[in-house]
């Protein structure tokens, strides 16, 4: 019993999380200008055109809303959720494998492979609620 609430606990900071480093990270790629990103740190940009930035953040955008509409719209089914996150943890082993192609620093790659454990974590437990 103790362990189900720590994992429902650890869940839902884990998909916060998500949510928080996607708004964060993922909208900006729609909006702001890739010098701008390039300059914020956004380096491994370099290595992409315009458009494919702009895909990839609709694309963390669109996992955002998610793994979140599903909690304020009853009628969104909430399969969405885990399946938002599958989706970002896709986006994530392109990060990963972008970061070790472009030899980037160690921690880019420490901090991508999180957020995709974090992804699949998220996965896995909502897929189980669903199942329920």
């Amino acid at each position: 019993r103790y362990y189900e609430v720590l994992m429902k606990i650890f869940t839902w900071v884990a998909q916060v999380l998500l949510i928080l480093g996607f708004i964060a990270f993922g909208i900006p790629k729609l909006f702001v200008p890739i010098q701008d990103l390039i300059a914020f740190g956004m380096i491994w940009m370099e290595d992409f055109v315009t458009w494919q930035i702009r895909v990839i953040g609709f694309l963390e955008t669109l996992g955002v809303l998610g793994l979140t509409l599903p909690y304020f719209i009853k009628a969104l089914p909430k399969i969405l959720i885990p399946i938002a996150s599958a989706g970002l943890g896709l986006t994530m082993i392109g990060a990963i494998i972008t970061h070790i192609e472009r030899q980037d620093p160690i921690l880019s790659i420490i901090i991508t492979s999180f957020i995709f454990l974090l992804c699949v974590i998220v996965t896995f437990k909502r897929y189980q609620e669903v199942q329920r």
